[in-house]
């Protein structure tokens, strides 16, 4: 699992995550946010140049033009070269880096992208190919999060399974490459980060008679004002001239 945390030193306040897949937290290099301390919690998202934003220069926006021409959906992240020493140490680079960072490219100007991901698992004689449910990603925000979980799960799926069918443990299998299947779309309207966002269907009924039912539109409205007047809005920056 991760940890977000805040760290005030002096004058400034610095957003840190820290992943954590079968070890002790590490610092995550692409996740580091300092602004300084008086500011708005909500400023540690909407400002700044730090690797969370999504920017990508001319030679990147040609090759992401080139990727919606041909339709490419599948994106291998591999180390052939076997640079990394195990299975963990693999999954952790491609889960703080690799992973994070093709994410981001491709969710440049998409309203949401539908991943699917999955390992490639080798023991001697045989190779096995493990994947994930579909899942959504909405706001590039939680792109570090949601692939921390995703491949946490599969990684415990993985070590379930090998155990059981094959007597071996994860450290004793071989995971070299990750496929993603990636679809972008672009219709869809603009959400805040999951952490920040309440699903609005419309209210749900009370079990009491004698009590209204909710209504999550009002209910979001007046969170969204209410952590708006405490930490600032969540809206992006005028883009600069």
């Amino acid at each position: 699992m991760s940890r977000f945390s805040f760290e005030t030193t002096s004058n400034v306040r610095t957003f840190r995550h820290q992943p954590s897949i079968h070890h002790p937290h590490v610092e995550c290099a692409s996740c580091h946010s300092p602004v300084e301390a008086n500011e708005p919690y909500s400023h540690h998202w909407l400002s700044g140049e730090d690797a969370q934003h999504t920017k990508l220069d001319l030679e990147k926006k040609l090759l992401l033009r080139q990727i919606e021409k041909e339709r490419i959906e599948t994106f291998m992240i591999c180390d052939e070269t076997q640079q990394y020493g195990g299975v963990e140490e693999f999954l952790l680079q491609a889960g703080t880096h690799a992973l994070p960072q093709l994410l981001r490219f491709l969710k440049y100007k998409a309203s949401e992208l539908v991943v699917t991901m999955g390992f490639y698992v080798s023991v001697p004689g045989k190779r096995f190919y493990f994947e994930s449910y579909s899942f959504s990603i909405k706001h590039f925000l939680d792109i570090e999060a949601t692939i921390d979980m995703v491949i946490g799960r599969l990684a415990q799926k993985i070590c379930s399974y090998m155990y059981m069918a094959e007597g071996v443990m994860l450290d004793d299998c071989a995971i070299r490459r990750i496929k993603l299947t990636v679809k972008r779309l672009n219709n869809g309207p603009e959400v805040l980060p999951l952490q920040y966002r309440i699903k609005n269907s419309g209210g749900f009924k009370a079990k009491d008679n004698n009590k209204k039912p909710v209504n999550l539109s009002l209910l979001n409205e007046s969170y969204l004002n209410y952590h708006g007047k405490r930490f600032g809005k969540f809206s992006r920056l005028p883009a600069k001239s």
